[in-house]
């Protein structure tokens, strides 16, 4: 567990280079021999050779904490340098990949085994997320570069290189084209020219799968459904282990990513999956021993809040440009100074959700869980519901679920309170999970339904964000300490952000109405409702035979 001036350190994020390239297979290693001659039948000026020696060791830990994050981590030795690397694993598209690389130099490094994490800058950044350090090698490759910088006549510039690869597994030959100067689109539209000419197919697999893959190991898999099945003569108390193991997978796969900071949707995906959890509590409360039940509730709850506030904090930053683009030019300037209080604040908020991750609490509830899950349930529950058929359960819940959120709609329209709205989207939200977890039992009818619950929780969500962004925007208006004349020009342009927000609330009020009308109809419900007694019916049938 690290101190704060370790948790400081770990939420600043090095820099990197940002890297755009386009990958080709290599069929015929003879024509990486020739590629200076097809560039200049392209019309393209070509620069002489440069050629590097280079050998990768790729790394992780032994439960793969790098890559579940969206990293490769490697040793490069080239031409006698060594260097630690980081790359985000962004998937290539119709041959292109958009990655992030974070480097640092090393000293000269002897061909052995790697046991533990080398560095100082990276390790610093990694070390106190990951907690252990250790690490060791999961794939290598070998490779012989011939570098030539490439302009074309469009005035795009790019390093293109022919690379003969050898791996464990044999060797190939691939053609990579990083963009130096230009943009995304030229390097596309050049490349798929190359490509059709001379008949090259992009490359689909990075060189870290293709070096892993070589090496004997595969790269684990994100949790699924499929991989727990839900069965209509599951227990109430089967389905419950069922729900909440995958829930739990979800939580723990994305936590190297939440931890990293890189890219927000592993923060928000491991957000969702301690939310769906505890929605998976209440609809299963009755499965569950009730000490153990509120257990969980207090922990969830508790790592909720931490994940919560960068969660937050991301969705207002993320919406900091669309917000800045929605106000008058002149009152822009005066935006600065909210975005700095949101990255303050979110700074502090990560480093408060680091330190809530590594505490002895959290890894307690981690071992704990894990534990409980392990041990599947009961042979014999003992509350009644437990040990029925899920199939004769949830009928009634998601029913009972479908009552509440058409009785609490009904009564509201666009006059309504705040709170009343907000109360009806966590009563949506409640119902969408229910209808999710057993979606699988009802196929085509819960999933339509699932989409329109979601598109009620969907606008009522948009309507808390502009009624939270008020509040946000209102506070730092009256609380923002700046020299007068910038202080005065920040509180015009949060008037002006206000004034917007609020239109918005408006606008998302008029839209929930229109949409609830669609909702709230007998045929809305109708093929769900009948798919339940329909897997009911079935359910029961075989029983009684």
């Amino acid at each position: 567990m690290g101190d704060a001036s370790r948790q400081d350190e770990a939420d600043a994020v090095p820099e990197s280079e940002p890297e755009i390239e386009y990958k080709f297979t290599a069929p015929n290693p003879d024509l990486l021999a020739h590629l200076p001659d097809l560039l200049l039948a392209m019309d393209a000026r070509v620069g002489p050779p440069e050629r590097r020696n280079v050998r990768d060791v790729y790394l992780d830990t032994p439960d793969w904490w790098f890559y579940r994050g969206g990293l490769a981590c490697r040793i490069r030795r080239e031409n006698g340098d060594a260097a630690l690397e980081f790359k985000t694993l962004a998937p290539i598209r119709e041959g292109i990949a958009v990655r992030e690389e974070f480097r640092e130099s090393l000293p000269a490094m002897p061909e052995q085994e790697i046991k533990e994490l080398p560095g100082t800058r990276l390790r610093a950044w990694v070390a106190p997320l990951m907690l252990d350090p250790c690490v060791e090698a999961k794939g290598a490759l070998e490779q012989s570069r011939a570098i030539y910088r490439v302009a074309s006549g469009d005035g795009l510039l790019m390093d293109v290189s022919a690379d003969r690869v050898r791996t464990a597994g044999g060797r190939f030959g691939q053609i990579e084209m990083e963009l130096v100067e230009g943009d995304r689109e030229a390097l596309a539209a050049f490349a798929k020219d190359f490509g059709d000419r001379y008949g090259l197919p992009a490359e689909r697999l990075s060189k870290f799968r293709q070096a892993v893959r070589a090496f004997g190991n595969l790269t684990p898999e994100a949790p699924r459904d499929e991989d727990a099945p839900l069965l209509p003569r599951d227990r109430f108390v089967d389905a419950a282990y069922k729900i909440l193991s995958r829930e739990w997978a979800r939580l723990l796969w994305n936590e190297p990513g939440a931890r990293l900071g890189l890219d927000a949707e592993y923060l928000h995906d491991m957000r969702v999956a301690t939310r769906r959890m505890r929605a998976a509590l209440r609809v299963f409360r009755d499965a569950l021993p009730p000490r153990r039940l509120q257990w969980l509730k207090r922990n969830l709850q508790w790592l909720g809040r931490a994940l919560g506030a960068v969660r937050d904090l991301d969705v207002s930053l993320l919406g900091y440009g669309e917000m800045s683009a929605r106000i008058p030019e002149r009152y822009r300037a005066g935006l600065k100074r909210y975005r700095e209080e949101l990255e303050k604040r979110r700074a502090k908020a990560r480093t408060a959700m680091i330190r809530t991750l590594n505490t002895r609490r959290f890894h307690h509830f981690a071992a704990r869980v894990g534990a409980f899950l392990k041990a599947g349930p009961p042979r014999k529950p003992r509350r009644s519901p437990a040990g029925r058929p899920i199939a004769t359960v949830a009928p009634g819940l998601i029913r009972r679920l479908m009552k509440r959120v058409r009785k609490e709609g009904r009564s509201l329209d666009e006059r309504s309170e705040d709170g009343e709205l907000h109360a009806l989207r966590i009563r949506c939200k409640r119902l969408r999970y229910a209808c999710e977890f057993f979606a699988e039992l009802y196929g085509k009818p819960a999933q339509t339904f699932v989409r329109r619950v979601k598109r009620l929780q969907t606008i009522l969500g948009e309507h808390q964000d502009a009624v939270l962004a008020q509040q946000t925007l209102d506070t730092f208006a009256r609380t923002v300490r700046a020299p007068r004349a910038e202080a005065h020009s920040a509180s015009l342009a949060a008037g002006q952000l206000i004034a917007h927000e609020i239109r918005r609330a408006a606008r998302t009020r008029r839209r929930f109405v229109s949409a609830w009308k669609k909702y709230d109809r007998k045929r809305t419900g109708r093929p769900l409702e009948a798919a339940l007694d329909r897997v009911e019916s079935r359910v029961q049938g075989k029983r009684a035979h």
